[in-house]
């Protein structure tokens, strides 16, 4: 089943049934959403589904999701942190674009693909936490426009500084600490019985 209400301006808030799926393209687009609570039965969020959601102060995104689309949170200037759950592969362009009251997000050791200007403009990052020990080829707009000369810390995996520090995309951060646990699979900064719970639930997949 496909989410969509794109057409519902003044939509504050919303509960998403259990059946659904996949929460469509434009779904949200443009509404007021304040605060959005995703279903574990969703495996995909579709390209701009909450794109212009300016109000949108937070989002949980269940460990069910796959695939996150091509500006799925473009423009969610209100949006303060997020965290990718283990289990997302891909991250769409622009995904995170334009989301200037973001500052921190955690990548999960699953991704495999990082979109162009995924988290491009996101001017207020302080703090990027990648849980895979070897990182991905990214596009060097991927962190366009985001202090990473400065302010913002990337975090990594113990003994995997090194990787990053060469690595295109990634080497461009100042400071590198490696801090970030892979085995930390719901991303919530703690090793514990929550995570074993996650790979239990990877493994029934």
């Amino acid at each position: 089943m496909i989410c969509k209400y794109q057409r519902c301006s003044n939509l504050t808030s919303v509960t998403i049934g259990n059946s659904v799926t996949t929460i469509g393209e434009r779904a949200f687009y443009n509404t007021g959403l304040t605060s959005v609570n995703i279903p574990n039965s969703v495996t995909t969020i579709e390209d701009y589904a909450f794109s212009g959601c300016r109000d949108l102060t937070s989002v949980t995104i269940p460990n069910s999701v796959t695939t996150i689309g091509s500006g799925a949170f473009q423009g969610c200037s209100a949006l303060t942190s997020v965290t990718i759950p283990n289990g997302v592969t891909s991250i769409g362009s622009s995904t995170f674009c334009d989301c200037t009251s973001l500052t921190s997000v955690t990548i999960p050791a699953s991704i495999e693909t990082i979109g162009e200007n995924a988290f491009s403009n996101d001017k207020a990052l302080i703090d990027v936490i990648c849980l895979r020990p070897r990182p991905i080829m990214i596009n060097a707009n991927v962190f366009e426009n985001v202090p990473v000369h400065g302010s913002c810390d990337l975090h990594v995996p113990v003994g995997s500084k090194v990787r990053y520090e060469v690595m295109d995309g990634w080497k461009e951060f100042a400071f590198i600490i490696e801090d970030a646990s892979p085995y930390d699979l719901n991303g919530d900064g703690k090793i514990s019985t929550a995570d074993i719970q996650v790979l239990i639930n990877e493994m029934k997949k």
